[in-house]
């Protein structure tokens, strides 16, 4: 059978003459450079020069700390060398972000079979200062000058490529109905990602209690267009501030709960708050979660999920959180309510955009989502197969 070669996928003349920078077994996936020079090839991949080399790295079972420190200070496997990394992180019981500086081969493997795990995936994301950022399996792209020259230098640092519209490469839009676990699992993912977190549902709530605020009516829809104009909110640690004082715990009383969906149905409200949220995320890799954000506001996301529940679940949710609140038939009702109005909505109705991952909540834990969420992540990013 005739193997196949990454180099086979680049469309240029001699490419038989190109040198790779960083192999890939068949068990792998990932990133690969590629030159016609064959000292530069060995100047990168030479150990003395500390370029790093990053991988995602997912096994069989979650793969301990004491186990990844204990490597760091290195480990003797087959070679009088020690193998050893440069530093890791465990972003969840599945995946691990592991940095190298050598690159012996089937070094991580190696290293984790030692300490008994098995790798499932192994994806390279990263070679010095270049990521394998949004290529998918079977692309590739010409480095620029300033990736070359700053490699050459042994900097690490990603340059950070960046949409025409001005953001870095990746929105994750999380859509879905009152009660699903939106919230709690963005911001876990934001977190975990070290992403910046958005919740537009908090924009018209905001809004909202500003005008109730100031004793005017919130069924008066261009009046309440009108108050937001007039204020300038931002997010600091997850917390809506407005003018920089936090307003967060004053968004879910009673008063706001209950209008806060007849005034989000406001086609120039929606615009206005898609303009804001837009304003916010720009230049800055984002979570952001609300009821027509895959479909409206960032319909060129990265990444789009919509998050659903059968109503009765959601019930039950609430009623956990706020056991002190109303009965379990009030709440249902309210839920469905609340449904169809999200539903029916004349601009930015909630529905699912045709390439969601879609997701039913309803007897997943929130760890559970957030793993099929990550590898969703990882797999947009061009980082696993």
């Amino acid at each position: 059978m005739k193997k196949n070669y990454a180099r086979d996928l680049i469309d240029i003349p001699d490419k038989n003459l190109l040198f790779h920078i960083g192999r890939l077994d068949k068990d792998s996936s990932g990133l690969i450079l590629f030159t016609n020079d064959g000292d530069v090839a060995q100047k990168i991949m030479h150990p003395s020069e500390e370029i790093e080399k990053e991988y995602l790295v997912s096994c069989t079972t979650a793969v301990h700390r004491e186990d990844l420190e204990e490597a760091r200070k290195g480990v003797l496997i087959d070679m009088p060398q020690p193998y050893t990394i440069k530093r890791f992180e465990i972003i969840s019981k599945k995946w691990t972000r592991i940095i190298l500086t050598e690159g012996k081969n089937r070094e991580i493997r190696k290293i984790l079979s030692h300490f008994g795990y098995e790798v499932k995936q192994l994806v390279r994301m990263r070679i010095g200062c270049i990521e394998l950022g949004d290529l998918k399996p079977g692309q590739y792209r010409i480095v620029t000058s300033s990736e070359i020259q700053s490699l050459l230098r042994g900097e690490n640092d990603i340059l950070r490529k960046k949409s025409s519209g001005g953001r870095l490469v990746m929105v994750v839009a999380i859509d879905g109905p009152a009660g699903v676990g939106k919230s709690s699992i963005a911001q876990m993912i934001a977190k975990t990602c070290n992403f910046y977190y958005l919740n537009s549902g908090s924009f018209y709530r905001a809004y909202t209690y500003l005008h109730v605020q100031e004793g005017k009516d919130p069924m008066d829809y261009p009046s309440v267009l009108e108050t937001a104009k007039r204020y300038t909110l931002s997010v600091e640690d997850d917390r809506i501030c407005v003018n920089e004082s936090d307003i967060e715990d004053k968004l879910h009383t009673p008063e706001v709960d209950a209008v806060v969906a007849q005034v989000s149905t406001y086609p120039p409200l929606r615009s206005y708050v898609n303009e804001q949220l837009r304003r916010i995320a720009m230049d800055m890799d984002v979570v952001i979660e609300g009821r027509d954000i895959t479909t409206v506001v960032f319909p060129d996301a990265d990444l789009k999920c919509y998050f659903d529940a059968k109503a009765e679940v959601r019930a039950e949710r609430r009623l956990k959180q706020h056991p002190d609140g109303q009965d379990y038939e009030t709440v249902l009702r309210q839920i469905k309510m609340r449904d169809e109005i999200d539903k029916g909505k004349e601009v930015g109705a909630l529905r699912v955009a045709e390439d969601a991952l879609y997701i039913d909540t309803s007897y997943l834990t929130i760890g559970q989502v957030c793993e099929k969420v990550l590898s969703a992540i990882f797999y947009a990013q061009g980082r696993c197969k």
